[in-house]
């Protein structure tokens, strides 16, 4: 997503936890509001009160630890960024990432920045699916924000190292036009550069080919199962109220 018009970013699960009010505790003397109780404890010396007990207003925003997700160009180049576990099902790991989260993006000792979705502005709100030993990873987009509402890197099978989603971009790209329904395979020039010079095995192409004609029929319904379960995750995301990641881990696992 650093590059391309957006599209060069593509990212174990555990469950959101909640707060749990029995245990969190507040000043009173941070208190808002014109409730009789809060009035009182107000008035009397600061003391830690359990939250449960009677506040005007909390934070109830789920608190979820990100992961990462590292995107390794051959023969170089890479690109990083963040994600929080939102979902699991039949299609896989469902990874959000905020509007403002940061894509660190490195080539030939070079390091560069930019917002997730977008290499300039704010950036744009995406989910990442990763689904268990296939060749790809899917995104879906904000509604209105790009030209396209799913789009596909095919990859060797991402794997799960240290907290971070890892796997190597083999060239090809899907992409679903959110209008006409149109999809479209890019980036196929790329792809047999890479074949013709040794960057590609013969196995690893053949398994992309097979993944992108796999990808093509999730897809090609745009109101089928597929892209509407992960609309549908994607707009429960944006409801959460996430933070941005802007933090980055400084260096490639093992």
């Amino acid at each position: 997503m650093g590059g391309r018009a957006g599209r060069d970013q593509e990212g174990m699960l555990g469950p959101i936890d909640g707060l749990d009010l029995g245990l969190l505790v507040l000043n009173v003397s941070s208190l808002r509001g014109g409730s009789p109780m809060a009035r009182q404890m107000r008035e009397t010396n600061d003391c830690e009160i359990p939250i449960a007990l009677a506040i005007d207003r909390v934070d109830t925003r789920p608190m979820v630890t990100p992961v990462y997700i590292r995107k390794q160009k051959r023969p170089y180049g890479s690109g990083l960024w963040g994600a929080y576990p939102t979902a699991e099902d039949q299609f896989g790991h469902w990874l959000f990432t905020p509007r403002g989260s940061i894509y660190r993006g490195e080539s030939h000792g070079t390091t560069g920045y930019c917002n997730v979705g977008s290499p300039t502005g704010p950036g744009i709100p995406v989910i990442h699916v990763v689904p268990p030993g296939a060749w790809w990873i899917a995104t879906f987009w904000a509604p209105g924000e790009a030209s396209w509402i799913v789009t596909f890197d095919i990859s060797t099978p991402p794997h799960l190292l240290d907290r971070v989603w890892c796997y190597d971009d083999l060239e090809l790209d899907l992409l679903l036009d959110g209008l006409s329904g149109e999809v479209r395979t890019e980036d196929q020039d790329e792809f047999e550069d890479a074949i013709r010079l040794g960057l590609i095995n013969e196995d690893e192409a053949a398994a992309a080919r097979a993944a992108a004609e796999a990808a093509v029929e999730l897809i090609s319904d745009r109101h089928g199962v597929f892209v509407g379960t992960g609309q549908r995750l994607l707009s429960s995301a944006l409801d959460l109220g996430l933070e941005p990641i802007t933090q980055l881990p400084a260096t490639r696992p093992g």
